[in-house]
């Protein structure tokens, strides 16, 4: 089986690729971590949970979804948007 065969069209190894690639990858992971401390701020510092899901599955989204789910971990998280207390309780 020679390198030909393994051909998949749009895919390629240039090094341009592999450097853009790396970077996109490096994006996602900063923007991952910074989800992540910020939700364990939330918690933290201001004893307020994440909606959804814990911020693990944040920071995992945001791997996985890069800066689309931060803008929609921003808008529901740290936006005017978000009460700024918790609802009452029944």
């Amino acid at each position: 089986m020679n390198s030909s065969s393994l051909f998949i069209p749009g895919l390629t190894s240039s090094p341009l690729a592999i450097i853009i690639a790396a970077l996109f990858l490096f994006m996602h992971a900063m923007f991952a971590w910074g989800v992540f401390k910020d939700s364990a701020l939330q918690f933290h510092h201001y004893q307020r949970r994440t909606y959804f899901v814990s911020g693990y599955l944040w920071a995992l989204a945001t791997l996985l979804g890069g800066i689309i789910t931060v803008a929609i971990y921003w808008v529901i998280h740290c936006s005017t948007l978000r009460p700024q207390s918790p609802p009452p309780g029944p």
